[in-house]
């Protein structure tokens, strides 16, 4: 009896996948949704075969639709981050973007070079000023507020 064909994906276009390992990672976990979802765009239009995309901000905010500044934001996590790698600067008088290459995948048969692994957490949005994680189902202690004297107004109504 033949084994049983896995089922193939149905889907016009093909299916994007990311690996659980970078997924699960600390530095993809300390990023922004936006950068996160950034991540998704690249690896979109990347190839195997180009060692780097051209990709601007420009873009970003038409696809995304956010603004131009979070769009930015959003490339400086990624590079930030080790996810991404500008490969060459853009050349704004000839209409290029930036240049940019994707640490967690192969490109023109080099094996990739995972900067993002190296990543360590500092000063992040999760992490406090010491660089230790917030502890979030810590208890706090809450000083009651003194009560402020009366208004005239309210001296005169209970009256």
């Amino acid at each position: 009896m033949a084994k049983a064909k896995p089922p193939r994906y149905k889907y016009p276009g093909g299916v994007l996948g990311v690996p659980r390992e970078v997924i699960r990672s600390g530095a993809y976990l300390d990023m922004s949704s936006n950068a996160q979802v950034l991540m998704v765009h690249l690896q979109d239009v990347w190839k195997d075969y180009e060692p780097v995309i051209h990709y601007s901000t420009r873009r970003v905010v038409n696809i995304l639709g956010v603004s131009a500044g979070t769009a930015s934001k959003a490339f400086k996590e990624l590079e930030e981050h080790g996810f991404i790698q500008m490969a060459e600067e853009s050349d704004w008088q000839n209409g290029r973007a930036r240049e940019w290459r994707l640490t967690w995948l192969t490109a023109n048969g080099r094996e990739p070079t995972n900067e993002w692994k190296a990543w360590v957490k500092s000063n992040s949005r999760f992490s406090q000023s010491n660089g230790q994680p917030v502890n979030r189902s810590a208890s706090v202690t809450v000083t009651p507020k003194t009560p402020k004297p009366p208004t005239k107004n309210q001296q005169l109504r209970a009256v």
